[in-house]
C-alpha cells in the first residue's frame, strides 16, 4: 500500500471549486494521505474537525453569493440567526471549566485549552501507540507546543482577513451548518438537540463554522494559487521513496482452523474431523462452506474463512509458508502449528510489484502540494507575527499538569 512518511495534521482548504477538504496526516511513522472522514471519522474528533467532515468547498464567487443569500433569506426567514441563540446550553460539570484555560492570548482573542484540545486530539490519536507511557507526556507536550503555533497563525491569518473586509455570506454559514453529517445523521438535522449534545450556543458554532470557511476561502485566494508542483520534483519524490511504491508479494488467504486437543482420544477425533473436511473440498465441495461447518476459528469461520490478503510474515510461520507455497487455486493438507492445524486455500496470488509512476503520480503531486501549501501559511503568520501583541497566561507545561 503506497504510504507517505508524515509529521503532523495540517488544515488545508478544499484544491479548487467543489474539492473536499483533506487534512495531511502526519507522524512519526507513516500512514496514508486521504479525506479527512475516512482518516478520522467523528468519534472523538473536535467542532472544527466535524466541520471539515462535511466535506464542503469555501470557495464561492462574488457573482453566486448575493444570489445564494436572497434565495435562502427568501425560502427560511426565520432562520436562526448569530445574534439570537435559540436556546442556552446545559450546564457545563465543574470538571470540564478547566477546558476554559487560556492557553494563549492574540491581539486580546483567547485560545482555550478545549480549542487547543479538539485540534489536536486527532494527531495525538494517532502518535499516542508510537510512544512508551514514560515517553508520552513529553511527546504529547510537543505535539500541543506544535498545534497552538498553528492556532495562532490561523488566528493572526482570519483577523488580517477581517480588517481587509473579507467575509463569508452569512446563508453559507448557514448552510454549512445544516449539512454537517453529524448534526444529520446523528440527529435528523434537529439543530436544538444537536447544540444541547455539544454544550455550545448556535453563536459558538455559527462562529466556528464561519471562521472554518472564512479560512478555507482566503488560503484559496491568497495561498493555492501561489503554490507550484513541478513535474521533476514528483518524479524525485518517487524515486527517493521507491519501497514506498512497492506492494509486496500476497495472498488471498482462507482457513479451516482446528485446536489441538490434550488427550489421544480427542486428538483422534479431530483428525477424523480434517480428514472428513479435507475430503469433501476434494471431492468439489466449495471451501467457505465447509469452512463455515467445520472450521473452529469463530472470528472467520462464518466468512467461510476468509483471512483476506496476507503478505510474508503476516501469519504463524508454518501457516505462512504453507500459504505461499501454494499455486493460485490450489488447497493445501493439513498444515501443523504450534497449537492447530489448518487447511489453507489460495484463492489468488500477486507478485511483488513497483507501482509505476504514472499511477503514483496524483497522490504524490497532491501530498508536495498540500505540505507547500502549508508552508507558505507558516510563512505568513509569522509575517504577521512581528506586528501582533501574543501573550502565554500561563506556561502551557504548568496548565498540562493540572
Amino acid at each position: 500500500m503506497r504510504r507517505f512518511d508524515v509529521r503532523e495534521v495540517v488544515e488545508v482548504g478544499p484544491r479548487d471549486s467543489g474539492d473536499k477538504a483533506f487534512a495531511c496526516l502526519v507522524g512519526k511513522g507513516s500512514c496514508m494521505r486521504r479525506p479527512l472522514g475516512q482518516s478520522l471519522g467523528l468519534a472523538g474528533v473536535g467542532l472544527v474537525f466535524s466541520l471539515i467532515l462535511c466535506g464542503w468547498s469555501a470557495a464561492e464567487t462574488d457573482a453566486e453569493a448575493p444570489a445564494r443569500d436572497a434565495e435562502e433569506k427568501a425560502a427560511a426567514p426565520g432562520a436562526p440567526q448569530p445574534e439570537e441563540p435559540p436556546f442556552a446550553p446545559r450546564p457545563v460539570p465543574a470538571e470540564m471549566l478547566a477546558l476554559n484555560t487560556v492557553v494563549a492570548m492574540v491581539n486580546g482573542e483567547a485560545i482555550t485549552l478545549d480549542e487547543l484540545q479538539r485540534h489536536s486530539n486527532p494527531i495525538l490519536a494517532v502518535e499516542r501507540a508510537k510512544w512508551s507511557p514514560q515517553e508520552w507526556a513529553a511527546k504529547k507536550e510537543e505535539i500541543l507546543r506544535w498545534r497552538l503555533d498553528g492556532l495562532i497563525d490561523r488566528k493572526l491569518i482570519l483577523m488580517e482577513a477581517k480588517e481587509r473586509g473579507e467575509r463569508v455570506q452569512e446563508s453559507r454559514v448557514r448552510e454549512f451548518i445544516m449539512g454537517l453529517p453529524e448534526l444529520k445523521m446523528s440527529f435528523d438535522g434537529d439543530l436544538a438537540k444537536f447544540l444541547v449534545a455539544k454544550g455550545i450556543t448556535y453563536r459558538q458554532l455559527y462562529k466556528e463554522a464561519e471562521e472554518f470557511l472564512l479560512f478555507g476561502k482566503i488560503i484559496q485566494q491568497n495561498v493555492t494559487p501561489r503554490v507550484r508542483v513541478p513535474p521533476e520534483e514528483v518524479r524525485r519524490q518517487y524515486e527517493r521513496n521507491i519501497d514506498k511504491f512497492t506492494e509486496e508479494a500476497a495472498v488471498h488467504c482462507f482457513a479451516m482452523t482446528f485446536m489441538k486437543r490434550d488427550n489421544p482420544e480427542a486428538g483422534a477425533a479431530l483428525l477424523s474431523k480434517m480428514n472428513e473436511a479435507l475430503r469433501k473440498i476434494n471431492e468439489g465441495a466449495y471451501f467457505p462452506d465447509v469452512a463455515k461447518e467445520y472450521s473452529e476459528d469463530p472470528l472467520h469461520a462464518e466468512k467461510g474463512g476468509d483471512w483476506g490478503w496476507i503478505t510474508p510474515g503476516t501469519l504463524e510461520e508454518k501457516a505462512s509458508e504453507a500459504a505461499f507455497a501454494l499455486k493460485e487455486g490450489q488447497y493445501s493438507g493439513i498444515v501443523e502449528g504450534n497449537a492447530a492445524y489448518w487447511i489453507l486455500w489460495a484463492k489468488e496470488k500477486r507478485d511483488s510489484s513497483v507501482i509505476p509512476l504514472s499511477a503514483a503520480w496524483k497522490e504524490i503531486e497532491l501530498d508536495i502540494r498540500a505540505r507547500r501549501r502549508e508552508e507558505e501559511i507558516r510563512k505568513w503568520g509569522q509575517r504577521l507575527r512581528l506586528k501582533a501583541a501574543i501573550t502565554y497566561p500561563m506556561p502551557l507545561s504548568e496548565i498540562l499538569r493540572k
